[in-house]
């Protein structure tokens, strides 16, 4: 198989894990360069669906091919470059957090916050180069960042939360506090207030 395909069968295989639907890829290779090439590959993932209700997702990866020592089999890196939805501006203008807490552990109220915050945390670091997350992030929004957090009142519910927003389409974390294992929190990444509602459609203000 030559570098390209072997990208695009290696990406095929990552894709699968990251549980995104069904994938599109499209390759340009450039001209090989130190004994490979580098292939800008532009993935797209399926159109939203009334369950689905995040629009379709388009992402950038850079993958450096090389051929191995016996000059037949290719390697690969990629990296992840840039990561945008086909938000209008309007809703880009409009961006929210949307925040998942148990309230049935009988903890301090500091170690709650914290379990909020670890989560939202790891939820911006894995979507750093997502659009909405850039935009959020961005000097000119501190001041107007919105976010909203519900309660889940179990674990069992924390779960079924976990459930329903992964078969919305939502990209979120899910925070496990260790070395006990005790799920605790989700958080989702930025998303238009108007998406963000539908895929949180069902959940209890944490009042």
């Amino acid at each position: 198989m030559d570098g390209p395909g072997a990208a695009v069968a290696a990406l095929r295989a990552n894709i699968e894990r990251w549980d995104r639907g069904p994938l599109k890829v499209s390759i340009k290779p450039l001209p090989a360069t130190s004994g490979g090439a580098v292939v800008p590959i532009v993935m797209r993932w399926s159109q939203p669906t009334p369950h689905q209700p995040v629009p379709e997702h388009y992402a950038t990866i850079t993958a450096a091919m090389r051929r191995q020592p016996d000059g037949k089999a290719w390697s690969a890196q990629y990296r992840l470059e840039h990561e945008s939805y086909v938000y209008s501006d309007a809703e880009m203008a409009r961006l929210c957090r949307k925040l998942v807490l148990r309230t049935d552990l009988e903890w301090p109220l500091g170690a709650l916050m914290a379990q909020a915050c670890h989560a939202s945390m790891a939820a911006v670091e894995e979507n750093r180069h997502d659009e909405a997350t850039t935009a959020y992030l961005h000097a000119d929004n501190l001041l107007g960042m919105h976010k909203v957090v519900y309660e889940a009142k179990s674990e069992t519910a924390l779960q079924n939360a976990t459930t329903k927003l992964r078969e919305r389409g939502a990209r979120f974390h899910a925070w496990v506090e260790q070395p006990e294992g005790i799920h605790t929190a989700i958080a989702l990444k930025p998303y238009p207030r108007t998406v963000a509602r539908v895929l949180c459609k069902g959940f209890r203000l944490l009042k």
